[in-house]
């Protein structure tokens, strides 16, 4: 692991590589691995990849922060501006991408169990 990236393995298989370490999540509902590759340190963000059924899927290049729903949808920001602290906030479902909001500053975790 260099800059706390490196390749992604699953069962002893790979997944994907330059991954970044900070930024993996696992969705139990799914069986499904969210994550960053080609994570960019000076505009904090990457490209957003989905893992399922042994297939990865690009989600979108210029992502900077991202939520797994407990439904298996993906809300994430993207194009965010370091220096407006805003994005756009999307969510990815079934292959596509909807736009949601824009003018973004972050994402919060709340789920009521």
């Amino acid at each position: 692991v260099s800059d706390y990236s490196g390749d992604l393995y699953r069962n002893q298989k790979i997944v994907d590589y330059d991954v970044n370490s900070s930024h993996i999540d696992y969705n139990q509902n799914t069986d499904s691995l969210v994550y960053f590759i080609n994570w960019d340190y000076d505009n904090l963000c990457g490209t957003l990849k989905l893992s399922q059924h042994n297939k990865s899927t690009r989600i979108y290049d210029n992502a900077s922060h991202f939520e797994i729903l407990p439904n298996g949808e993906i809300v994430f920001l993207s194009d965010y501006d370091r220096n407006f602290f805003s994005g756009n906030l999307d969510c990815f479902q079934n292959g596509t991408i909807e736009r949601i909001d824009v003018d973004v500053s972050a994402i919060f975790s709340y789920f009521n169990t």
